[in-house]
């Protein structure tokens, strides 16, 4: 069974690698094997990422530093007219030159 080979190198080269047992896990289960499948769900329940963690850590940053969590957004829009934009002159706040 080569999905059972690959996930046993996979787990034998990174012990911590959560897939990897999230994987032998499944096989073991399809396979009968119920304390070699609930081992490896212990393992992969132990090493996998916190993303309630991440998630917060993420959205603590981005209430930190506004211009990132902008830039971070999926679809960011950057008005392209502003002052300080890259090869623009600054805009002059005086009428008097104007016609």
């Amino acid at each position: 069974m080569p999905d059972l080979v690959s996930a046993k190198q996979a787990a034998a080269k990174d012990p911590s690698f959560a897939l990897a047992h999230y994987n032998l896990a499944l096989i073991y289960e399809r396979l009968g094997e119920r304390e070699l499948a609930a081992q490896h769900r212990k393992l992969h329940e132990r090493y996998r990422p916190d993303d309630n963690a991440r998630d917060r850590a993420v959205a603590i940053a981005r209430r930190r530093d506004a211009a990132a969590d902008h830039a971070a957004q999926a679809t960011v829009i950057y008005s392209l007219q502003r002052d300080g934009a890259f090869e623009l002159k600054p805009r002059s706040t005086s009428t008097a030159s104007l016609p």
